[in-house]
């Protein structure tokens, strides 16, 4: 109490802390704090910022010792000058439980705050007191840059997107809204609201916000197609002229007639759109989207952004979706580009080489092959990956034979001598099961790892594999029990009951296997946490 009077802020600050924390004697030392609430709200017109804010803080932990005017000073307080005076009054108000019109006004303030987590404690405030923002508000605190507050803000209006005027407010914004506010309400609209907005996206494309522009081409991927698809789909022709316009692309038709052969207005403005976008993230959506549907006339931007490290992965996936001699051209110009003076497109980066290699395998061009078998010698792990999936998309759609014994000799060796791409080539060689026989020699390998990719390609229906399943029960390696199990679990979901092979004993090392790190965790995950007010 003496402290109150010191003449620097800090003891002064410290001392209304103090006086806070005896609350908690009040039961049993009544007369020792009597005064304390007093002598606390005394203090709320002090000069200095920090003792104001330990004033809201005090009066918060004190609760009735407060006296009864301690409501009506923390909701001052709360109107504060200071942001930290603000932040400890409205922590304040929720720990004492303040309601009433007076104090829902309070929180309604904070919602323009400058300072994101009055923002939030606003938001929390007025819905821990079943009072709802107005949508207007809550659709510009969409647009916050914080998700502490537009991830509320998106929920609170989720909560009543059901009422008409939220509604109309969430369609307004999509429709002539700014910003993040603008992308994440056109993000929320169900796709029944989005269909009346195709216009809007249109304009959406041209949007300053580059995540407006993203939105936009994503939401008119959804079949917002034009006149032609809206003439076809009615009529269940849509399906068949996807797959002729694929087989023409595949096999060469004229590259110029295609775009003629399937007109489509959306794709004309997402094509312009594309031409003139400077944003990395946006151009690969566009890429993507035009790329799905086929569109020839994006090759020559799809490879001008090849370059762009953050687009050309995108790009790469919209080539490859294309599929036509010259994309497929350029799929391959990106595999064979390596770090040197003279980089090709994809400037040699690792991933985006990794990505092209993937998806060589899935066009399986007649080089596809001998264009991957290369590079799983390459020094990238990234690579090497990236061409064991291409080979096993290869292994997928059918091969000759003396082109399935060159690719399942270097996957087995890749077996043993790449580690770190095992689970890569473990996925490849399920695709060869010529290769089961040499695979099943392997059981006994020094490395563990290698023992379990082993036992995750063994055939549950074959009576051998079954018993070096159940061998490796007691493997010492962890990830080598784990598939051995995994391999029983399989036998008994098809055959209803553990093998014949499966005595006592191995029936026991079931039972004793650790399958604590196995275990489906599912229903253990906690929900995650809610937003929580900021101090």
């Amino acid at each position: 109490m003496r402290e109150l009077t010191a003449e620097e802020p800090a003891p002064r600050a410290a001392a209304v802390k103090g006086l806070g924390r005896v609350g908690r004697w009040a039961a049993e030392y009544g007369d020792v704090v009597a005064g304390v609430g007093a002598a606390v709200i005394g203090m709320a017109g002090d000069t200095d910022a920090p003792v104001r804010a330990a004033v809201a803080d005090a009066l918060g932990w004190l609760g009735p010792l407060g006296g009864d005017d301690a409501g009506a000073v923390v909701v001052t307080l709360m109107g504060d000058t200071d942001t930290r005076v603000r932040r400890r009054a409205s922590l304040a108000a929720e720990r004492l439980a303040l309601t009433g019109p007076d104090v829902t006004a309070a929180f309604r303030r904070l919602l323009d705050d400058a300072d994101w987590h009055l923002r939030l404690n606003g938001l929390l405030g007025l819905r821990d007191r079943g009072e709802d923002a107005e949508p207007a508000v809550l659709v510009r605190l969409l647009g916050d840059a914080d998700p502490y507050v537009w991830g509320p803000a998106r929920a609170a209006l989720y909560a009543s997107l059901s009422r008409r005027p939220v509604l109309d407010e969430v369609k307004r914004a999509a429709r002539h809204g700014h910003g993040l506010a603008r992308a994440r309400a056109l993000e929320m609209l169900p796709e029944r609201h989005v269909r009346e907005l195709r216009d809007s996206l249109l304009d959406g494309l041209r949007d300053a916000c580059p995540e407006v522009r993203e939105v936009a081409a994503g939401l008119l991927a959804g079949g917002l197609r034009g006149p032609a698809d809206a003439l076809l789909s009615p009529l269940g022709l849509s399906g068949a002229v996807d797959s002729l316009f694929s087989a023409m692309r595949r096999y060469g038709a004229a590259e110029s007639l295609l775009p003629v052969l399937r007109p489509s207005a959306t794709a004309d403005a997402l094509l312009a759109a594309l031409e003139a976008e400077t944003d990395a993230d946006v151009a690969a959506r566009l890429l993507g989207v035009l790329g799905r549907w086929g569109d020839v006339r994006a090759v020559p931007a799809a490879v001008r952004w090849l370059d762009h490290p953050d687009a050309a992965a995108g790009a790469v996936l919209a080539l490859a979706d294309i599929g036509t001699p010259t994309a497929v051209r350029s799929v391959r110009a990106v595999i064979v580009s390596t770090a040197g003076p003279d980089l090709g497109p994809g400037l040699g980066h690792p991933y985006v080489r990794a990505t092209a290699a993937t998806a060589y395998g899935r066009l399986a061009p007649p080089d596809a092959t001998e264009t991957l078998l290369p590079l799983l010698r390459d020094p990238d792990q990234r690579v090497r990956a990236g061409a064991v999936d291409g080979l096993r998309r290869l292994g997928e759609r059918g091969l000759p034979s003396r082109e399935r014994d060159a690719v399942g000799a270097a996957l087995l060796e890749l077996l043993t001598s790449d580690e770190p791409t095992l689970w890569h080539t473990g996925n490849a060689l399920s695709e060869y099961p010529e290769t089961l026989p040499a695979v099943r020699r392997l059981i006994d390998h020094p490395s563990g790892e290698v023992r379990a990719t082993v036992l995750r390609l063994l055939d549950e229906d074959d009576d051998t594999d079954v018993a070096l399943l159940l061998a490796h029960l007691h493997d010492p390696s962890e990830p080598a029990r784990y598939q051995a199990l995994w391999g029983i679990d399989r036998y008994v979901a098809t055959y209803g009951q553990l093998p014949e092979a499966a005595a006592t004993d191995a029936t026991d090392a079931i039972g004793a296997t650790d399958v604590a790190d196995m275990a489906d965790t599912t229903d253990a995950t906690a929900a995650a946490p809610g937003p929580t007010r900021s101090p």
